[in-house]
């Protein structure tokens, strides 16, 4: 993935607002990882994740968790995006 000097402008907003380094660099792993999976290319079947999904899976979960444990999520954000991803998962494939 290529990226270039706008990469980096796009996150000045973040930060100006207020957002710690580490809580846009949590989002951005979350939410680069939640296209993959919601793609089904890491199903083996409809629903079913193969190893490299459960991979990406447990990595997206510790990020959401750790956005929750650091106190930029409630535990309800926490449940409705776990929830959301389960979703997609099971219709996947």
């Amino acid at each position: 993935m290529q990226r270039d000097a706008s990469d980096v402008r796009s996150l000045m907003p973040q930060l100006r607002a207020g957002n710690k380094p580490d809580q846009i660099a949590l989002a951005i792993i979350a939410t680069n990882l939640m296209l993959p999976l919601a793609s089904g290319d890491y199903h083996v079947d409809r629903g079913v994740l193969g190893a490299d999904g459960k991979s990406l899976l447990a990595a997206w979960n510790r990020s959401t968790t750790e956005m929750r444990r650091r106190g930029y999520w409630d535990t309800k954000q926490e449940v409705k995006a776990l929830e959301w991803m389960l979703t997609t998962i099971k219709t996947g494939g």
